[in-house]
């Protein structure tokens, strides 16, 4: 299976018929540190 790296500051969206959560990636491609972003409503 084929490594997948995702780089410093890349969104992520993870997401269902229900809901939708944004996610941004504070760490690098090998020690992700997945962070919500948040609405600004």
């Amino acid at each position: 299976m084929k490594t997948i790296k995702i780089p410093n500051k890349s969104w992520v969206l993870v997401c269902d018929a229900a809901k939708a959560l944004l996610l941004r990636n504070d760490g690098d491609g090998e020690h992700l540190n997945l962070t919500p972003v948040k609405n600004r409503d």
